[in-house]
């Protein structure tokens, strides 16, 4: 875990917010017990692409390690999520002095201005967007400034042991139990670069890395055992997508 990370969880530590419901204190424990090598590595892309100064927006900003560690490496940082979970987490962002407002970007337009972000982070989101996902990127496109930097990362719908389960019968990358929104659907990286290249967003990398490989509770360290066996003989079949795109 870098010095970034570090410095996030000594700064809550420190703040005293720990009023958190019992059940919201446990997720926000497993999602950065289970989130933190991604994080690390997302945090690395950011530093790469732009100087303390630029301006980050984290769509799906949850329980806000992006955000907070944005902060920290000198970035004015905002987020965007649901209504509920921007409520669930205000004191924290409040504390931080980041601005984290309601939205749905799958429904309507976000309150920023146009061209405000020189960089932003869709991490984890596009998997439970229900509606037209080309609209959420068409609104991404409009947030970006010209040269701004969008980071995505989601769920390899080709990962080798989602492959398994295709021929096996299964469905296809639905799994309601992980559905936050009530609705969950995987992607490919042709599919995030058509709904990419459509909004007028170049893209310039996609990675193929195992961070938390997805499985049923109790069966992810054989799930995700499999997908880094298979990643070595079969990069492209690695468990996460990571995309990232210039306007």
């Amino acid at each position: 875990m870098n010095k970034i990370l570090k410095s996030v969880q000594a700064e809550l530590s420190a703040s005293g917010l720990d009023g958190l419901d019992a059940g919201i204190a446990r997720a926000d424990s497993q999602y950065f017990a289970v989130h933190k090598n991604q994080l690390n590595y997302l945090l690395k892309i950011c530093r790469k692409h732009f100087k303390p100064g630029a301006k980050f927006l984290d769509i799906g900003s949850s329980f806000g390690y992006p955000c907070l560690g944005a902060k920290l490496i000198g970035y004015d940082s905002y987020g965007l999520d649901l209504p509920d979970n921007v409520a669930k987490f205000s004191d924290r962002f409040a504390y931080f002095g980041v601005k984290n407002v309601p939205g749905d970007l799958a429904v309507k337009k976000s309150p920023f201005s146009s061209r405000k972000f020189d960089m932003i982070l869709v991490s984890d989101v596009p998997e439970y967007v229900e509606h037209n996902p080309a609209q959420l990127f068409g609104e991404v496109a409009r947030l970006l400034k010209p040269g701004g930097v969008l980071i995505i990362t989601a769920t390899n719908l080709l990962r080798f042991n989602n492959l398994t389960r295709i021929f096996l019968g299964h469905k296809r990358g639905v799994k309601a139990s992980r559905a936050a929104t009530g609705y969950y659907c995987e992607y490919t990286a042709p599919e995030l670069s058509y709904l990419l290249t459509k909004n007028g967003l170049n893209v310039e990398d996609i990675r193929y890395r195992n961070f938390n490989s997805p499985g049923k509770p109790g069966t992810d360290w054989f799930v995700k055992a499999i997908n880094n066996l298979s990643g070595l003989f079969l990069p492209h079949r690695k468990g996460s997508l990571v995309v990232t795109a210039r306007k």
